[in-house]
């Protein structure tokens, strides 16, 4: 459940990243079922796709956290001033996984 306090701003990006995230799961989940039903078999791309979603949803995880705690907030004019201290952290994790991802996605 989602704090009351939070901005409209920031209830609308965590809705629009849930549409995607879900989105790009039943996309990798389809793939792996299209797979199966055509006897082709699964193969490392196929399995790199799922580390990569796997990745994504832990950028996903962190930018939801971000906006719970508003320690990342929409809105600049009422941003907190402390949360400008969290997000090279942030950033930090997000850069790392998103790297990961895009790499596995690739190979």
């Amino acid at each position: 459940m989602l704090p009351a306090d939070l901005s409209p701003a920031s209830v609308g990006c965590i809705i629009s990243l849930s549409i995607l995230a879900a989105i790009s799961s039943l996309a990798v989940a389809l793939r792996f079922w299209s797979r199966t039903l055509t006897q082709y078999g699964l193969h490392i791309e196929d399995w790199l796709s799922l580390v990569a979603l796997i990745f994504q949803h832990a950028c996903v995880i962190v930018i939801f956290v971000s906006f719970i705690n508003d320690e990342f907030e929409v809105d600049v004019y009422h941003a907190i001033p402390t949360s400008v201290l969290y997000l090279p952290r942030e950033n930090f994790i997000l850069t790392i996984l998103y790297g990961i991802s895009s790499t596995a996605i690739r190979l």
